[in-house]
C-alpha cells in the first residue's frame, strides 16, 4: 500500500481514491477500524487531493503504480512513501524519491 507523497509544503498529495482505498486496506487486510485512527482524519483534513498527470508512458511495472507516480507528479512531492515492490523499484521519478519505510520519510524530515 502506498501512503502518499510528500511535497515541499510537507503536505501529503493523494489522490481522491486514497481514503477509499486505505479504509477498506485496513479493514480487510489488518482487521483495523479506520475510524479509530487519528492519521486518517488528519489525512483527510490535510491532504492535498490532486487530479494526476498523464504520464504518456508506461513507468511502472504494475500499471496501476503509474496512479501513483502520476498523482505524486501533480502534486509536485518530493517523496513517495510506500511497500508496493513494484514503486520501489523505480527508485526515483521526475526527482521524486521513493522510499521504503515510514522512518526513511522520518529521518529526511527530521535532517530539514
Amino acid at each position: 500500500m502506498t501512503l502518499c507523497g510528500f511535497g515541499s509544503a510537507r503536505t501529503p498529495s493523494v489522490p481522491r481514491t486514497l481514503p477509499y482505498e486505505l479504509r477498506t486496506n485496513l479493514r480487510t487486510k489488518f482487521k483495523v477500524d479506520p475510524d479509530k485512527l487519528p492519521l486518517l482524519t488528519a489525512l483527510r483534513e490535510n491532504a492535498e487531493i490532486v487530479k494526476p498527470v498523464s504520464l504518456g508512458e508506461r513507468v511502472s511495472r504494475d500499471k496501476d503504480d503509474d496512479l501513483v507516480l502520476a498523482t505524486a507528479a501533480a502534486g509536485q512531492a518530493e517523496m513517495i512513501v510506500t511497500g508496493d515492490n513494484d514503486l520501489l523499484v523505480v527508485k526515483r521519478f521526475r526527482g521524486i524519491q521513493i522510499l521504503s519505510r515510514p522512518r526513511q520519510l522520518l529521518e529526511l524530515l527530521d535532517q530539514r
